[in-house]
């Protein structure tokens, strides 16, 4: 069994409208789908121009541990953190599939952020349904779940949690 449903056009196109977002500044994503980090890189090089700023500054962006091969980023313009420690938080959070996202902590008065492990989130697209959550709103696309906080945005600046290797 595959550890992850296909990913489809629409959840590509999903991504690609979600990235647009003024509430998504950072995305982790553990696929290596070219298709979709065409999409984010595009995003982060459009930011850039837009905001003159470093590709990773208008937006961040972290893929899988085991990193992008045979897709390198830079050959695409753009910037990727790949990280060390599994995964890293994200305004747009594509959860792995080994990730521990435990819901019973984004219930009553909890947030979708304790749900995964106190880091930052806005928005988690998941291939598992965790069920309705009193912190987030649950859309449902296709065999895929994304949730939205129902908290206030606020801002999360990962280039400077993560600067490391």
């Amino acid at each position: 069994m595959d550890r992850y449903p296909v990913v489809t056009y629409s959840i590509r196109r999903l991504i690609e409208s979600l990235v647009q977002l003024e509430t998504v500044n950072s995305v982790q994503c553990p696929w290596t789908d070219p298709e979709v980090w065409t999409i984010l890189i595009r995003e982060q090089q459009n930011r850039s121009k837009k905001k003159n700023l470093s590709p990773q500054q208008a937006l961040f962006l972290s893929g899988p541990d085991s990193g992008l091969w045979p897709l390198n980023p830079s050959e695409l313009g753009g910037e990727v953190h790949i990280p060390y420690e599994g995964a890293t938080p994200g305004d747009l959070f594509i959860l792995p599939h080994w990730f521990n996202f435990r819901p019973e902590r984004a219930q009553g008065s909890g947030s979708l952020k304790r749900a995964a492990w106190g880091r930052q989130c806005h928005f988690v697209l998941s291939a598992q349904d965790f069920g309705e959550l009193s912190s987030a709103y649950r859309t449902k696309f296709g065999d895929w779940i994304l949730y939205e906080s129902r908290l206030a945005y606020v801002r999360y600046e990962p280039e400077t949690a993560y600067s490391g290797p």
